[in-house]
């Protein structure tokens, strides 16, 4: 009977276990009326398990207990943290909590606290748990009523060591973990039906820049490790404008110098010019900070890809007449470039900046002011009379057909 007994019993709370486990999915997974209307469904499954429990207790109650119940009741004597005893006419109560909501370590310290075996994963310390306290709710219902109003519940306050603290009234004792901390119940279909608890900002701004990999090497992620205040495009235009005025009125002012020094000689005046350029060339470099010429360099690396994308574009036409130097403009609207101005790559002219490109890019014919894709061979300016195929001197054969005996006649 003892064995039938167990079995029947705990099959009983597996199944109030797996319903209760249901209901709490769903709770959890939904908002507003509908998770009230599971949290009271919850409720009420609670309360028809007790009764369950209850009913099963008065049929299929063990003989031991109904052989106790002739005698005194004689409560069992649980030990408590600091390993002191209660009296046997004592019972010991101990406090009912939502068991799934705890950590298993939170799980183990209470199942040594009711001396039940703590080794275990968390699904068995919780049936255990669920266990003892329906048989504590099973004994407290056969007591009188008169033994139950004289419960009371006793904290520890300001127990760090983690005992606890029990009070006895006439038969029964009452022990209480308040000294570990609880969370407050939160009702989160308060805070909008979000599923949040309220004051909980959403919205973060992470700057994933500082984050980058050093294999990034924009110029962005690199401002933003080192934290370099980048400049914007309408101040760089007044500085680049502030060096080219500045440069502009160097030169008138070297021009007037050696204008007034024309009777020195040409090579003095060469050597001069040398030191003036190389002069104006230290200039610039010292005014051009780093900053400026690595955005001065992504941005002729950026043309590059430009000037490919045109050529790939263009007609075969053009490929062959070649593109005139007042048609990049054009071509650069077309692609999408607006506002290009040479300067912001460091060059006084769209010529300047044309001519100073490499061959595998581009190919310039200065004279005649065309740009032909990369490869293209360019033909010479100017071809003698002897090398055109199709010119012939008359003058040059008759002065060969003569001898020189016609000029001594």
């Amino acid at each position: 009977m003892n064995g039938n007994y167990h079995q029947e019993r705990s099959r009983l709370i597996q199944q109030h276990k797996e319903e209760i486990k249901s209901i709490e999915k769903e709770i959890k997974s939904k908002r507003g009326t509908l998770k009230e209307q599971y949290q009271r469904q919850l409720e009420e499954a609670q309360k028809r398990h007790e009764d369950e429990m209850k009913e099963f207790e008065s049929k299929y109650g063990n003989s031991e207990e109904k052989t106790k119940k002739g005698a005194k009741p004689a409560s069992s004597s649980f030990s408590l943290g600091g390993g002191e005893k209660c009296n046997s006419e004592k019972t010991i109560l101990y406090e009912e909590r939502q068991w799934n909501s705890l950590s298993k370590s939170e799980l183990e310290a209470e199942c040594k606290l009711r001396g039940l075996n703590s080794k275990g994963s968390k699904e068995d310390l919780v049936t255990r748990l669920f266990i003892f306290t329906a048989d504590q709710k099973s004994k407290l219902s056969k007591i009188s009523q008169n033994d139950q109003d004289s419960i009371q519940m006793v904290e520890s306050r300001g127990k760090t060591s983690g005992q606890l603290e029990s009070s006895s009234t006439k038969k029964f004792t009452m022990v209480s973990s308040a000294n570990k901390f609880t969370p407050p119940e939160i009702n989160y279909s308060e805070a909008g039906g979000t599923g949040r608890r309220k004051g909980r900002s959403q919205n973060r701004k992470v700057d994933h820049r500082k984050n980058a990999k050093p294999g990034q090497n924009s110029w962005a992620a690199f401002c933003a490790r080192n934290d370099i205040p980048r400049k914007k495009n309408a101040d760089l235009n007044i500085h680049e404008n502030s060096n080219s005025e500045s440069s502009d009125g160097e030169e008138n002012e070297k021009e007037k110098q050696s204008s007034s020094e024309g009777n020195h000689s040409e090579g003095e005046s060469s050597v001069e010019n040398g030191e003036s350029e190389s002069s104006e060339s230290d200039s610039d470099s010292e005014d051009i900070d780093e900053e400026e010429l690595a955005k001065r360099n992504k941005r002729r690396a950026v043309m590059v890809k430009v000037l490919e994308k045109m050529f790939s574009s263009i007609t075969i036409n053009e490929k062959k007449n070649g593109l005139k130097l007042s048609e990049i403009q054009g071509q650069l609207t077309r692609l999408n470039v607006k506002n290009f101005k040479p300067e912001l790559l460091g060059y006084k002219s769209v010529e300047d900046w044309v001519s100073s490109q490499p061959k595998s890019v581009l190919t310039y014919d200065e004279g005649n002011q065309l740009i032909f894709p990369p490869g293209y061979k360019i033909p010479a300016l100017s071809k003698s009379k002897k090398e055109d195929p199709y010119y012939v001197d008359s003058l040059s054969e008759k002065e060969g057909e003569k001898s020189d005996d016609d000029f001594f006649m």
